[in-house]
């Protein structure tokens, strides 16, 4: 994550989490209107441009939920294995109350302070959770590389694996 994705996961982390409950939910529904069609709808014809495959789109689609869910299950972990972190009080609180979907105006009235003082504790949030995140990659040994295909692989500096 760098240190816009921290600060959008600040933003966002307020909604985060009914959305997880909300995606789980209906991955553990059964949706019994995928089946097959028999009888005489069988033999009629079917619409141009769609595909007629109600399993396989439902499994894509499935499949596309979850990978919204890991993504922001990991958004979550990150911002919550952090908060331990933050040292300082008036710091905490400013995090909880973003974290609640305040906006700074909101913080500054809240809290009384200015909102440039709200501003400036929000960048040393930022910082100060990018410097951990960071700090957590390097002491496990990982680190993110892209690989040929694109796509985010972990690759440990003990194993050679080629990214």
């Amino acid at each position: 994550m760098n240190r816009n994705d921290i600060e959008q996961a600040l933003r966002d982390y307020h909604w985060m989490p009914k959305e997880v409950d909300r995606i789980q939910s209906t991955l553990n529904e059964v949706d019994t209107s995928v089946t097959a069609t028999y009888g005489v709808e069988a033999s009629l014809p079917k619409p141009k441009g769609q595909t007629s495959d109600k399993v396989g789109n439902e499994v894509v689609r499935r499949d596309k939920q979850h990978r919204y869910l890991i993504k922001i299950k990991g958004k979550i972990r990150a911002v919550e294995q952090m908060i331990d972190h933050i040292k300082d009080d008036r710091d905490k609180a400013v995090l909880f109350c973003l974290l609640d979907g305040m906006s700074q105006t909101q913080i500054s009235l809240h809290l009384g302070l200015s909102e440039s003082k709200v501003s400036k504790i929000k960048n040393s949030l930022v910082e100060q959770i990018y410097a951990g995140l960071k700090g957590m990659k390097e002491n496990t040994g990982m680190k993110e590389s892209t690989g040929s295909t694109g796509m985010k692989e972990k690759c440990t500096q003990k194993k050679k694996v080629v990214c």
